[in-house]
């Protein structure tokens, strides 16, 4: 196969369709991550089953696109029999005497629905990829348009944007339009368009045949709206957006060729990720993001392109308990991510012609827990239309402010999948109301997480919120959950309540390296999302004080005694830093020219070292503020160097500490945060 044509995307979305009914016991199973509640594997399922049925409903009957609905139930495996409506095999070309072969489920005695507009004794319009002398009655009504443009792109003279999902296949209104009491609801622009093309009237002469290009891209359109449509929880939300993606870059034009597969790849990472309010690290999106790092720039053929897009996230998952820490003291790999291998397996293997998806150890290292508590939040979705795109960013924010996982998709044509865990149903669904037009609300009970116990034996884990990449990436080698928060802003509730579902174990001890940062941990530790986890927050005022009481962190001990020894050690760390004047002031010790070196401990300016500040005045300026430190005693000095620090003016401390503090040992790290050119700490 040179290029993925529409019998192929067939073929994959009744493929993914077989795998996920296959292992969704084992994908349920290892569902620890946001929330214990085993149902990751049922909502993949129930998503591309609305995303394949949505596709064979449209392929058989254009203006029977938005009827079908998901024949998954609750539980999300389809139902038997349904061979006759879905996509089982892909739709095969023209037979030798020159008839159509049958659509997956019809026999090859059986007749093939005509597409919209044809009558019963017309012949049936061939797909791509037919040979010539058919019939034909386009999938995409190039009568009217000479391309498709992308949704969200450029548009040229005489386009439509196949925006609705279903413009090039779809001959009916769009579905919920309004209409008056004694009108009939009339359709849109690029409706209307197709509807006078795939309408019968006077024969004249043929329409042309529409590229296979365009085909692909409104069958792709029309799986990824049904994807959205039937998407249930964070994995599906984010699935069908994996889906839009493509979708969305087979609209440009461009065949979906090897290059073409790795640039929507890459497409659908984007879109995937701007859907999700906090993207963490050791999740589907992580498993994503490898993919698209991988076939980046790949120029070689179809098969090659997608193979690697299938072993690469496989490689992936199973670093994922090594990213997050409720995956690893759980022993499992992330359920989302395990879901997107399938889809990818499934998409290698209808290119390469293989019929069995490869095995993979990582369905489950360890049974996951069962989660026993009484509900303490709620799961509500809702698709809203109407909403200007413009207002996305304000219904994000507003729905992080009092709940998490936060997701706002779109389908491409103006309809978006709210999705958000949160204790208050009402306001998740007046936030949707302000905006636009909420309907198919499905509100559904989640349960508090399950304690998962450490080696130790233990329930417990310790997190901690810091500014600056390089303190994150030390803390995390310490294997600590870390939300790492950009320079001049203050993480909001979702923010720290994802970090806090982070952690495995009931109790969460939080180590905020700032003032503000102290601040925000406490205003979410009473938040109800956090569920019954007992949350203590240990103040800290600097990064230094969090390396201070990790220090002395035992997971050994009891949780109270663990909990005052590392308060007890934070608080007994004296902090320095160094910061250059922005502006002239005025301080105790005199005025600060701007550039000038301003050396503090514990807030209060301490000395003034002139302009530059080069290494060497820096050096000169950290051993004032040490030495007035020092003068109370002390054994162990820990200094972090900021981003804008110089080049070897830690190394250079280090040894003028040595020469006049034989008897302290110092350790400096790379901390990456701007507030402060070095920050300090005596113990």
């Amino acid at each position: 196969m040179r290029v993925l044509d529409v019998a192929a995307v067939t073929a994959w979305s009744a493929a993914c369709v077989r795998s996920l009914d296959r292992l969704r016991p084992a994908i349920n199973g290892i569902n620890v991550y946001p929330v214990a509640d085993s149902d990751t594997g049922s909502n993949l399922l129930h998503t591309l089953t609305g995303a394949r049925d949505a596709l064979a409903a449209a392929l058989r009957d254009p203006a029977a696109e938005d009827g079908p609905s998901p024949s998954t139930g609750d539980a999300g495996s389809p139902q038997e029999g349904d061979a006759s409506r879905s996509a089982g095999s892909p739709v095969t070309s023209a037979s030798s005497d020159g008839g159509v072969s049958p659509f997956a489920g019809d026999t090859a005695g059986e007749s093939v629905l005509p597409l919209a507009g044809e009558t019963a004794g017309e012949s049936v319009s061939p797909l791509a990829g037919d040979t010539a002398g058919e019939s034909a009655s386009p999938l995409a009504a190039e009568t009217v348009v000479d391309r498709v443009s992308p949704v969200g792109g450029k548009s040229g003279p005489a386009s439509v944007s196949p925006s609705s999902g279903e413009a090039a296949l779809s001959s009916g209104p769009q579905a919920d339009a309004p209409s008056g009491p004694d009108e009939e609801p009339s359709p849109s622009s690029g409706d209307a368009a197709i509807l006078s093309a795939l309408t019968p009237s006077a024969p004249t002469q043929a329409p042309p045949k529409p590229s296979a290009a365009v085909e692909v891209a409104a069958a792709l359109a029309v799986l990824a709206r049904g994807a959205v449509a039937a998407a249930r929880g964070n994995s599906g939300v984010i699935i069908s957006q994996v889906v839009r993606g493509i979708a969305e870059w087979a609209a440009t034009g461009d065949e979906l060729d090897g290059v073409g597969l790795a640039a929507a790849l890459g497409h659908a990472d984007k879109v995937a990720t701007g859907a999700v309010s906090r993207p963490v690290a050791g999740t589907m999106l992580t498993v994503l993001h490898s993919v698209a790092a991988a076939v980046r720039g790949d120029t070689r053929s179809l098969a090659e392109v997608a193979e690697t897009a299938a072993a690469t996230p496989a490689a992936a998952l199973e670093q994922t308990p090594r990213q997050l820490p409720a995956l690893a003291k759980a022993g499992v790999v992330d359920a989302g991510g395990r879901g997107l291998v399938a889809v990818l397996d499934a998409l290698a293997g209808v290119i390469s012609g293989k019929t069995t998806a490869p095995e993979h150890e990582l369905e489950a290292a360890v049974a996951a827990p069962v989660a026993e508590s009484a509900p303490y939040a709620w799961e509500v979705m809702y698709l809203l239309d109407g909403v200007d795109e413009a207002q996305l960013p304000v219904l994000r924010k507003e729905l992080s402010g009092f709940g998490d996982s936060v997701t706002v998709a779109g389908d491409g044509s103006g309809s978006h999948a709210v999705h958000v865990h949160c204790a208050d149903i009402g306001a998740a669904i007046e936030a949707g109301l302000d905006l636009g037009r909420p309907r198919r609300i499905r509100v559904e009970p989640l349960l508090t997480p399950t304690p998962i116990e450490p080696g130790g034996g233990l329930d417990r884990s310790v997190v901690a919120v810091v500014r600056g990449g390089g303190l994150a990436e030390l803390l995390r080698a310490e294997g600590v959950a870390v939300l790492a928060v950009p320079d001049g802003e203050t993480p909001g509730v979702e923010d720290m309540i994802g970090l806090f579902n982070e952690a495995a174990g009931r109790h969460v001890t939080v180590l905020p390296g700032g003032t503000a940062l102290s601040a925000a941990a406490d205003t979410a530790a009473g938040h109800p999302m956090s569920g019954d986890r007992d949350v203590v927050v240990i103040p800290c005022a600097s990064p230094v004080q969090v390396l201070a009481a990790l220090a002395v962190h035992d997971g050994d001990r009891r949780v109270n005694d663990d909990v005052v020894a590392m308060a007890e050690a934070a608080a007994a760390t004296r902090r320095g830093e160094l910061r250059i004047a922005g502006e002239e002031s005025l301080t105790w010790v005199g005025r600060a020219q701007s550039g000038d070196v301003i050396g503090l401990v514990d807030d209060e300016v301490v000395l003034i070292e002139p302009a530059p500040a080069s290494a060497t005045n820096l050096v000169a300026a950290a051993m004032g503020v040490l030495n007035r430190m020092l003068t109370l005693g002390g054994e162990l000095v820990t200094v972090l160097a900021g981003a804008d620090a110089p080049p070897g003016v830690a190394a250079e401390l280090a040894e003028q500490v040595r020469l006049e503090h034989p008897e302290v040992e110092l350790t400096s790290y790379a901390s990456g945060q701007a507030e402060a050119v070095l920050l300090m700490g005596v113990e």
